[in-house]
């Protein structure tokens, strides 16, 4: 085989500058070198790309010069060449196209990225591509990269963040925990910062924060996470507290029935939601008075007798309330009764009656008899016999009102009819 002998450019690095193009004459297959800089075979045109320097701050103000020289397959330079220019996301250009000069040469600028910028490989990415060559082949682009110091950025920080207890309640202090979020492909964890807004007026700083809702609605909790290149990205998620059930409470009373001035004691049996409990009791007696206390359970004295609606709420630890309610019918105690003679009277004849089986409790006794003849005509005395003449035949109806000690009352009836 024979083998051709051609000019080949070979690249070479230099302090300062990133590629500079040689001359070199080679044969054999041993010495059959790559084009440069990724451009075209011998064939075609050939690109090389110099930058000085060749690694650039993240300030965004420092530029780097990139001398761009174009020759064709003989190793000739091409003049009056027309170039199209790109270059990655976050660097800028001083010109979108150069045409080479006499000497197939032409000069642009490349402005350096921001701290901010996201720049995958930490590095800038430089394109040429020939504009009209009439040959499809030669508008392939070629490429260059020129380093980047400063705090790697080749990713925006991903936001992550969830929250114990959840679900979550009302009044609850729950932990919002951002150490999820990522940056660079690895966990950021304190390399990042991190600020909070709950959606309810409140916000904080840190990675893990601590917080509680008042109102049972839901919240767009904001995370805003900032890298140490600057670049900040905001998470958002719906947080809804909900309220728990308030507690249910029931209401039991010994004695059921208590008398007047008896000792009646109350029980309320209350359960709170899961998690809570219930810190208090208020109760209510229906007769004026009222009493709170910490245990279910309270003793009160009815000083008259009636019919009273006793009330107990139970209040959780969050202040929510349940309620009950229990009529308790409160007797006087006293047993109220008498027996006339003669059972069968006649008109004329004297009516005696006597009410000394009647019985008080709670160590009371009687004060006064009342008797009501069911004639128009009434009489208290102070014990327990009395007498009556009717006028006339009729069936008439004798009420008793006994009435103890400490103003219990007891009554008692019963027809006799005069013949």
């Amino acid at each position: 085989m024979k083998l051709m002998c051609m000019n080949r450019l070979n690249a070479r690095r230099v302090v300062g500058v990133a590629l500079v193009a040689v001359s070199v004459t080679a044969c054999g297959l041993d010495n059959q070198e790559m084009p440069i800089m990724s451009g075209p075979s011998g064939l075609g045109l050939g690109i090389t790309m110099a930058a000085s320097p060749d690694q650039l701050p993240r300030d965004g103000v420092s530029q780097a010069v990139v001398t761009l020289t174009m020759r064709d397959a003989a190793g000739q330079a091409l003049a009056n060449k027309h170039v199209a220019l790109s270059v990655s996301l976050g660097a800028v250009l001083t010109q979108s196209e150069v045409v080479t000069g006499p000497g197939g040469q032409a000069t642009f600028g490349v402005i350096a990225p921001t701290a901010e910028a996201v720049i995958d490989g930490n590095q800038i990415v430089l394109a040429a591509t020939p504009v009209g060559s009439g040959d499809a082949a030669n508008t392939t682009s070629r490429v260059m990269t020129i380093g980047l110091t400063g705090p790697r950025n080749e990713t925006a920080p991903t936001p992550d963040f969830d929250w114990t207890p959840n679900p979550l309640e009302i009044n609850q202090v729950a932990t919002f925990d951002a150490s999820k979020t990522q940056d660079e492909r690895k966990a950021c964890l304190d390399a990042c910062t991190y600020e909070w807004n709950f959606d309810d007026g409140a916000l904080a700083s840190g990675r893990v924060v601590a917080h509680a809702f008042a109102v049972a609605r839901p919240y767009s909790v904001a995370l805003t996470v900032t890298d140490q290149a600057g670049v900040a990205v905001t998470l958002r998620r719906l947080v809804v507290p909900g309220a728990p059930a308030v507690p249910t409470v029931d209401l039991a009373v010994v004695p059921a029935a208590p008398l007047l001035n008896q000792t009646a004691t109350f029980t309320a049996n209350a359960k709170a939601a899961a998690n809570h409990s219930v810190v208090r009791y208020e109760w209510s007696f229906g007769d004026g008075s009222s009493a709170t206390t910490s245990a279910g359970i309270v003793d009160h004295v009815f000083t008259s007798a009636g019919n009273f609606a006793v009330t107990v709420r139970a209040i959780d630890d969050l202040g929510q309330i349940g309620s009950t309610s229990k009529l308790i019918n409160v007797g006087s105690g006293i047993v109220a009764s008498f027996f006339v003679t003669p059972t069968d009277p006649t008109l004329g004849q004297t009516i005696f009656v006597d009410g000394s089986g009647s019985i008080t409790a709670n160590g009371t006794s009687v004060a006064s008899y009342e008797w009501n003849w069911g004639d128009g005509v009434t009489e208290t005395t102070a014990v327990p016999t009395a007498s009556h003449l009717y006028a006339s035949k009729n069936t008439w109806v004798i009420r008793l009102k006994v009435t103890d000690s400490i103003g219990g009352v007891g009554t008692f009836t019963k027809e006799i009819t005069i013949k």
